[in-house]
């Protein structure tokens, strides 16, 4: 056998016509979110070339070919200079070797370009301190960045053959 017995409580509860009536108020209008604008993409650095300069009064450049024209900052140190090509990045994990270049009659010795978070650097060790001059030059299908070292003698010279020792017979 059950016995109902409310509780004096829900008997109040349903009493009160305001607390039975009384809805949730409703949420405050969100404003519309605001649209993300896209991030332009990045400019693509690729191919690092060297090149020797037979006119123009001789020299050696540093080339580097890029998608589009960006903003580059330049840094000199004691034997190296260095090129940060902002909003930039390699594409091709080969562009990111080092041009060897002890073989040539320049004041560069190595160039390497490597990204470094959307930035491009590219650093050049040089075998004698020297003013580079650098320029961006548009071609037909980007830009082409150019580092122009000055001519002059860098290359070591080789040593002299050692003599020849006779044989004792």
């Amino acid at each position: 056998m059950r016995l109902a017995v409310p509780c004096a409580l829900s008997l109040a509860l349903a009493a009160s016509p305001a607390v039975a009536e009384e809805k949730p108020a409703p949420a405050p209008a969100r404003p519309a979110p605001a649209k993300k604008k896209k991030a332009e993409p990045l400019a693509t650095a690729e191919f690092p070339a060297f090149e020797m300069i037979k006119g123009e009064g001789g020299g050696s450049r540093l080339v580097v070919y890029l998608s589009k024209r960006v903003e580059v900052g330049e840094q000199a140190s004691s034997g190296t200079l260095t090129y940060v090509l902002h909003d930039a990045r390699v594409d091709t994990y080969n562009d990111t070797n080092p041009l060897e270049l002890f073989y040539f009659d320049t004041p560069a010795l190595r160039a390497r370009m490597r990204s470094v978070k959307k930035d491009v650097v590219l650093t050049v060790a040089l075998r004698a301190d020297v003013k580079a001059t650098t320029r961006m030059v548009d071609t037909k299908h980007g830009v082409r960045f150019e580092v122009q070292f000055p001519a002059g003698s860098y290359a070591e010279k080789p040593a002299p053959p050692a003599p020849k020792v006779e044989k004792k017979k």
